[in-house]
């Protein structure tokens, strides 16, 4: 019989794990719960025009908690999402979307999954903070009460993962290979733009990483950068759900903007035109597209300056080694 889910899913590239694993797994039926955008709605259209292709399944919004730690509500929340799914249908796997998201972890606990029955997805180059090789739970914060209480990452877990030979799984962690084959399958035989690159921009000023003036000298240095990498190109800057108006009219005085309605990784799939290279920091969109396009198509990644950092500055320059190291051949990391 064919299992039936329950997925808790955060951004576009969730979704399309997502996607990609239903297909592979033949999976017709399950419960989807989606992140609410109180600040704007339409940061959730990308997602939703991804999972509008699942058909027998049901979407609902839940309030977006416990991202790395437990909050006071991060387990009202839970419960409410196990007394959605549980009123549709049984449960058979529950499917998180991003691995510091301790809300799902408390999911699965309710609903006494374990092993096989819980997956984890990729959230892109965050699955290079994941470390369970030495039985910890990095990236997440962990405390006694929180492990106690089931919000946190379990013993043996199965992942899903484009990641497979970078991940730091745990011994007793199954880990599946997403090899994207329905995606790729669509791009091949795709034409490729002799001018057009895509410089991919990201939030960093949403997330606190940096404060706003300095988000956009960041980004205008990034359009810099594409330029003197593919002198006489046409720059058109792709905007991150979490980069605001103003910002993006600034930029728009130095090349063209857009912000898609669908994730990046589609974005060749639905134009048939593949660009002459792309140039980011460490977005999710580097990884998954020098996965996905040929082999021949330039991929850089332009190093952020620890000077630069307000948080998180070892995080950020271990993903950029990762980069450098997993992606060796297929993603460029420049300063």
């Amino acid at each position: 019989m064919t299992p039936s889910i329950v997925a808790v899913i955060g951004s576009p590239y969730q979704a399309l794990g997502l996607f990609e694993y239903v297909r592979e797994h033949g999976i017709t039926k399950g419960t989807v719960f989606l992140p609410m955008q109180d600040e704007d709605p339409s940061m959730l259209r990308p997602t939703m025009n991804v999972l509008m292709h699942l058909r027998g399944f049901t979407f609902h919004l839940r309030k977006s908690t416990g991202f790395r730690k437990p909050g006071p509500s991060t387990g009202p929340v839970a419960e409410e999402m196990v007394a959605i799914a549980r009123n549709e249908r049984t449960v058979d796997t529950v499917v998180i979307g991003d691995y510091r998201d301790t809300s799902g972890w408390r999911v699965a606990s309710l609903l006494g999954r374990t092993g096989s029955d819980v997956v984890v997805l990729d959230d892109g180059a965050s699955t290079l903070a994941i470390d369970r090789s030495q039985g910890g739970f990095e990236p997440l914060e962990w405390t006694e009460a929180a492990e106690r209480d089931g919000f946190m990452p379990q013993p043996d877990v199965t992942f899903f993962t484009s990641m497979a030979e970078s991940l730091r799984s745990a011994p007793g962690d199954t880990v599946l290979a997403n090899e994207w084959t329905w995606l790729k399958s669509r791009y091949r035989d795709l034409r490729r733009s002799s001018s057009l690159v895509l410089v991919v921009g990201q939030g960093f000023a949403r997330v606190r990483l940096m404060d706003a003036p300095l988000a956009l000298e960041v980004a205008r240095e990034l359009i810099d950068t594409a330029r003197e990498l593919h002198p006489g190109c046409r720059p058109l800057y792709v905007a991150h759900r979490g980069e605001p108006v103003d910002k993006l009219a600034a930029i728009s005085e130095t090349c063209d903007v857009v912000r898609f309605d669908v994730p990046l990784e589609l974005v060749p799939v639905e134009t048939r035109l593949l660009p002459a290279g792309i140039v980011g920091h460490y977005s999710t969109a580097l990884t998954s597209l020098a996965e996905l396009a040929p082999a021949d198509l330039p991929v850089h990644a332009k190093r952020l300056r620890t000077d630069q950092l307000l948080i998180r500055q070892d995080y950020v320059a271990e993903v950029y080694a990762r980069l450098a190291s997993d992606y060796a051949g297929r993603i460029t990391v420049i300063d």
